[in-house]
């Protein structure tokens, strides 16, 4: 009874049951008394039985401790209760609990090495992750120069091209202006050979060639003009497809290298948070592990100690 925590009057069934005198109803009185009579029955029932079927299985041994503890309250230890020499070792001072220290000390000492490892290990991980950006800023920086170099570039080609065009136009001006003076010039040759003529006819003719000339002067600016034209269309629009293609290249390459550079980033912020999730949860367990470990084997050894108090708690519960 002491193992399965009962006293006798929880096996002696009792003389009467009571209800309370508040129910009105007597009729419903005696029903609740009869259930309640019923319901100690058969805990009566299932407290003998386990009684039963631990008194068949207890040893001498157990039988001869149990019947130490008598009575009621705390029960003193008494010298026959404790082991003898050979269990506790000799009598020479030499101290009972330094192999369980030695263990204690040595789970301890690897417990502090694994934690250190895991502590290490998440340092190392951190200062890798610093290079890594550390890496990656300087990467920023000179994609950050190369970009502005490429706009100088750009900025010269499109200044070169500018040059080249004015240039082109300055010589087709000259051109022109050269080509007029050389007009006038044979114009006046042509008036003063042709005033040196007679007659009325040769005026006539020289005024009929002049205007055959100015005709053919005419067309020939024209023809010359819309070939400038042309040339100069065709040079611009040369100029303005290279431009765009270039411009096209440079920011497909641009937003490529963006793109994978943000990738990249984003893999190694992910990785970084994995592996400081894993070494948070390592150190928990190991942190969380040892404490628990040592509090089983303490609970082990007050069971070894005391199973007349653990099997009591159960047998009450």
């Amino acid at each position: 009874m002491k193992l399965l925590g009962l006293e006798p009057e929880d096996i002696i069934p009792p003389s009467s049951l009571t209800v309370s005198t508040q129910i009105p109803d007597e009729e419903r009185a005696n029903k609740l008394r009869q259930k309640k009579q019923e319901a100690l029955t058969r805990l009566r029932e299932d407290r003998v039985k386990r009684l039963q079927g631990y008194l068949s299985t207890m040893s001498d041994a157990e039988a001869t401790r149990y019947g130490r503890f008598v009575g009621d309250g705390v029960c003193h230890v008494r010298p026959e209760d404790l082991p003898d020499d050979q269990v506790l070792g000799d009598s020479s001072g030499e101290d009972i609990f330094a192999s369980s220290k030695r263990l204690y000390a040595k789970i301890k000492a690897e417990q502090q090495r694994k934690a250190k490892s895991v502590a290490m290990g998440f340092l190392q991980q951190k200062q890798r992750s610093e290079d890594a950006d550390a890496k990656l800023r300087e990467l920023e920086i000179r994609m950050g120069g190369f970009k502005k170099e490429q706009k100088d570039r750009i900025k010269a080609i499109k200044k070169e091209a500018e040059a080249r065009r004015d240039k082109c136009q300055a010589n087709l001006a000259k051109s022109a202006q050269e080509r007029e003076e050389y007009e006038a010039r044979k114009m006046e040759e042509w008036a003063a050979a042709s005033g040196r003529r007679e007659g009325r006819e040769e005026g006539s003719s020289a005024e009929h060639h002049a205007r055959k000339i100015a005709a053919a002067e005419q067309t020939r600016r024209a023809a010359f003009m819309r070939a400038a034209d042309m040339e100069r269309r065709a040079i611009q629009r040369t100029l303005g497809e290279k431009t765009d293609a270039v411009e096209q290249r440079l920011a497909e390459r641009l937003t490529t290298q963006q793109e994978e550079l943000e990738r990249r980033s984003k893999e190694r912020h992910e990785k970084f948070q994995q592996r400081r999730l894993y070494l948070l949860n390592r150190t928990e367990d190991f942190v969380g592990g040892g404490e628990a470990r040592r509090s089983q084997r303490l609970r082990g050894k007050a069971g070894q100690r005391q199973p007349g108090e653990q099997r009591d708690g159960e047998g009450k519960g």
